[in-house]
């Protein structure tokens, strides 16, 4: 930008401190100043950019397109079924009353017609040059975007859905370089996994059965609620008599010299001090012993790792785990002990002297090879496995069981997303017509219904167009079968197609 003091500053040293002197140089001077400047500055005031009101429509009449543009006219005339001109709302229509109105587009929708006119100006007919157009107008980006997410929701289960689409900030992750799933359900925040996990106990949520070995116990089935909402949780009462009461299993085909780990869901009921034990047809290898009104958990045989885990409600997941001997053929004295004292049994082991009527309750007996505690799996007569989820690099997610109403799932790992932006497609359908697809960021009403009525001219010469097809959902693609991409997506991450 010039100033006047460009010029002043060259008059020498001789005259430039003869105040009329100056001041005849400065008028003389300024005018030109001022409209150097403004000549300057046209450039600017005409840019699409930053134009704006007069000047934009400036701009406007060189592209060849007015910002009055013919629009219909909705909610004005007498209509059935159409709340706003039913009966004593709406006017009648008489014969040259007339179908359109003109519209004086804002400047912001302005701008974005003119852009699609001046890639009208310069198009080439085809149908490929008419997507990329539409698209740099909406400038939605160049490509994919690689995120990385940490605990990142991606879905809430209805008890029925099994299907889920990764996604990052609302947005489907189109290309999933690694991925760990996670369910948060009534068993907490358990991590899911690819690979087959099986439970071996078989019956884990009838202990009252015969498969359950017990020792000087007595199993009352069903008798409150469990961790899953069911009333199939049920209690181990004590006998009157003096010894191990426990509640314990044989299971063979085991292998030796292998980590296993066993984990049970206990209450408090008379007794609130217990154990949980692993063993081998050799020996123990593991247990650990548990309060059920504190929360405590000591370990206390073997070399062992567990936890526990309050659930709520006074409900705790009580786990051990441990390596089997070398030579060990099954699991034997592997369950659940009752104790009188914190310390053990009234004798410091396992043995003390039942009243007949005490006990705690039990439910979801669980053990699996591997030294880590998963999720839990219910098994009845037989061992259940169950490969918790397959994903597909598209980041589409098949659970093997669909997450309970309510329940959340996250994920952490890496993946790419499409830039957040309006995504438009052409569908050539080989007739002399075509459809129009908008996808992502919806437009605003005004710009739709330039694109619906033929402003924005990008289209062959007797091409017609069928459908102005816009998805249902802001910022989201269209649904559509075995495509992930910015355009469509499949279920749980497109959304239908509304017709304009």
């Amino acid at each position: 930008m010039a100033d006047l003091t460009d010029y002043t500053g060259l008059v020498t040293s001789e005259h430039s401190q003869r105040p009329k002197f100056m001041s005849v140089v400065a008028a003389l001077a300024q005018p030109m100043v001022d409209l150097m400047n403004l000549l300057g500055g046209m450039p600017d005031k005409f840019d699409l950019d930053q134009a704006v009101g007069a000047q934009l429509d400036d701009v406007g009449r060189w592209v060849g397109i007015s910002r009055r543009v013919s629009t219909p006219l909705t909610g004005v005339y007498f209509s059935f079924d159409t709340p706003g001109v039913g009966f004593d709302q709406g006017s009648w229509k008489g014969p040259f009353d007339p179908d359109t109105g003109l519209t004086l587009l804002d400047d912001d929708t302005y701008r974005l017609v003119l852009r699609a006119k001046i890639g009208a100006n310069h198009w080439d007919g085809t149908l490929e040059s008419t997507a990329a157009i539409l698209n740099s107008i909406f400038s939605p980006g160049d490509g994919p975007v690689t995120v990385h997410a940490n605990a990142e929701p991606f879905g809430t289960g209805d008890g029925a859905a099994s299907q889920y689409q990764l996604l990052y900030q609302g947005r489907p992750v189109y290309q999933v370089d690694s991925a760990t799933l996670y369910r948060n359900d009534w068993q907490g925040n358990q991590q899911l996994y690819p690979t087959a996990r099986t439970n071996i106990a078989t019956y884990s949520e009838q202990l009252d059965l015969s498969a359950w070995g017990k020792a000087a116990i007595t199993v009352t089935p069903n008798a409150t609620t469990a961790p899953n909402g069911t009333t199939t949780m049920d209690k181990l009462v004590e006998t009157a008599t003096t010894g191990t009461h426990a509640l314990t299993r044989n299971i063979f085909s085991t292998l030796g010299n292998t980590p296993y780990t066993v984990s049970a869901f206990v209450k408090a009921g008379e007794r609130r001090y217990g154990r949980i034990r692993l063993g081998t047809n050799i020996g123990f290898v593991a247990d650990a012993k548990f309060d059920l009104v504190t929360g405590k958990y000591t370990n206390s045989a073997g070399s062992p790792t567990g936890d526990i885990i309050h659930l709520g409600g006074g409900i705790y997941r009580v786990t051990v785990s441990g390596v089997t001997q070398e030579g060990a053929t099954n699991l034997s004295g592997t369950g659940l002990y009752l104790h009188d004292l914190v310390t053990g049994g009234s004798a410091g082991g396992d043995a003390y002297a039942g009243d007949g009527t005490s006990g705690y309750y039990a439910w979801g007996l669980d053990v699996k090879e591997g030294p880590d505690l998963t999720s839990y799996i219910s098994a009845t007569n037989a061992p259940a496995t169950i490969t918790d989820y397959t994903l597909g690099p598209s980041g589409i997610a098949q659970l093997a069981v669909p997450p309970a109403a309510g329940a959340s799932l996250s994920w952490t790992g890496d993946g790419d997303i499409y830039p957040s932006g309006t995504y438009v497609f052409i569908q050539d359908n080989q007739d002399m017509s075509m459809t129009i697809g908008v996808a992502g960021k919806v437009p605003s009403a005004v710009f739709l219904a330039l694109l619906e009525g033929g402003y924005i001219p990008l289209k062959p010469e007797g091409v017609r167009v069928n459908f102005v097809i816009v998805t249902s959902v802001d910022g989201v693609p269209m649904f559509g079968f075995d495509v992930a991409n910015q355009y469509v997506m499949g279920l749980d991450a497109g959304a239908w197609g509304t017709p304009l």
